[in-house]
């Protein structure tokens, strides 16, 4: 008997088993981050007399939310917290009641007021700690954005205040978040993110042009600590005093899908109808995976048009008729499937009749993490090895029975 056919064959298996131990087995797992979605409330300072309407419309997109920020404090004279004068109510137990982190806002336009802050922190800490533990809110978003003024050594003593202040309320089991932007001068984000602020809300973003917005959303990617990091998105085009078209919000939340963008902030209620369908494909594509080995895209092209008649007539009691009717017609493709399901808001002042005719196209990344494992090498060569000695003692024993 000849065995010289048997030797080839596990020449060869000893061959394919060395190649094996090359190939990477690829495996995928769910990852754990989850997207986080904040809307801003101006309120009577920006509306009067709708405030109600703010609170359904929020109420009724709730699903797709996780937190509300809201015009509450500002900053008087002296460095005090004082209730926004033209705040007429106070909004934190509907937002709780709805299951929505509450973050009621101090602002402050007036430097003189802010340096006022700086010298007279223990009086304000210990009035904004009872605030927060009377109304039972999440934390505080300070807003302070003076109109001139500005130095340095305001931006030093500024970090030193969100320091203090963010160490007093997590003390308490509050959190506190700042509003940024680049154009003055007491913003410097180096000494912001060494604070113990909890997050960094970047109002650079709401730029104008989609080519400023990704030159910011770079930046902030590079400058403000992931775990800070939560990048803010306006409605409407703040040059033009337009609302950004449908195609140029796809464009954005395409960015930030791919760019794994985990916290966003929205101003401000109330969001026109074809932003929620992007917020909804947003916290379906996400969340994105801390690693990947491998990225495979997603994109989206809707085309989508709206004929909304709304009528609502309002009584001397304060009652509200609403008829709303609704037509949508909208094709969604997605390589894997993402469906966008719009909830319409009931709620209107005055008779709007209105159409909207868009097409948009995004792209997100996949929503695994891939990680590579390897069968061991030292295995499959002795294993190799071994069947490299069977085969040769097999072709000596056939040799001698020859």
């Amino acid at each position: 008997m000849k065995a010289w056919p048997l030797l080839l064959v596990m020449l060869s298996a000893s061959m394919l088993l060395a190649l094996a131990a090359q190939t990477p087995a690829i495996h995928t797992q769910p990852s754990s981050k989850k997207p986080y979605v904040l809307v801003w409330m101006c309120l009577d300072i920006c509306e009067p007399g709708r405030d109600e309407m703010h609170i359904n419309h929020v109420r009724a997109y709730r699903s797709l939310l996780d937190a509300v920020s809201y015009e509450a404090y500002i900053l008087g004279p002296g460095g005090l917290l004082e209730r926004h004068p033209r705040i007429a109510w106070d909004v934190t137990p509907e937002i709780r009641d709805m299951g929505l982190e509450a973050w009621p806002m101090i602002v402050s336009s007036n430097i003189q007021n802010i340096r006022a802050l700086f010298d007279n922190q223990d009086s304000f800490i210990a009035q904004a700690v009872g605030i927060a533990i009377s109304k039972n809110i999440t934390g505080f978003n300070i807003d302070f954005e003076p109109t001139g003024g500005a130095t340095h050594e305001d931006a030093v003593r500024y970090a030193e205040f969100l320091d203090r202040f963010a160490a007093e309320l997590h003390k308490h089991g509050f959190k506190l978040s700042v509003d940024v932007a680049r154009w003055s001068p007491i913003w410097d984000l180096d000494l912001l993110a060494r604070t113990r602020v909890d997050y960094i809300i970047d109002m650079s973003t709401y730029a104008s042009r989609d080519t400023t917005f990704v030159k910011y959303l770079d930046r902030d990617l590079e400058e403000i600590p992931e775990d800070k990091l939560v990048v803010g998105l306006c409605t409407y085009n703040l040059s033009s005093d337009t609302l950004f078209p449908d195609h140029e919000v796809a464009f954005r939340f395409a960015k930030l899908i791919n760019r794994g963008v985990e916290r966003i902030a929205i101003w401000r209620t109330m969001l026109p109808a074809y932003w929620w369908r992007y917020i909804k494909l947003y916290r379906e594509a996400m969340p994105i995976p801390a690693t990947l080995t491998r990225v495979a895209a997603v994109t989206v092209t809707d085309t989508a048009t709206s004929t909304v008649t709304s009528t609502v007539t309002r009584t001397s009691l304060e009652t509200v008729t609403s008829t709303t009717t609704v037509t949508e017609t909208s094709v969604t493709t997605v390589s894997t499937t993402i469906k966008a399901t719009i909830t319409r808001l009931q709620a209107h002042t005055t008779t709007i009749t209105s159409t909207i005719t868009a097409t948009s196209t995004s792209t997100a990344t996949s929503t695994t993490t891939l990680t590579v494992s390897k069968p061991s090498i030292g295995a499959l060569a002795a294993a190799a090895a071994i069947a490299f000695i069977v085969g040769a003692l097999l072709s000596y024993l056939g040799s001698r029975r020859t």
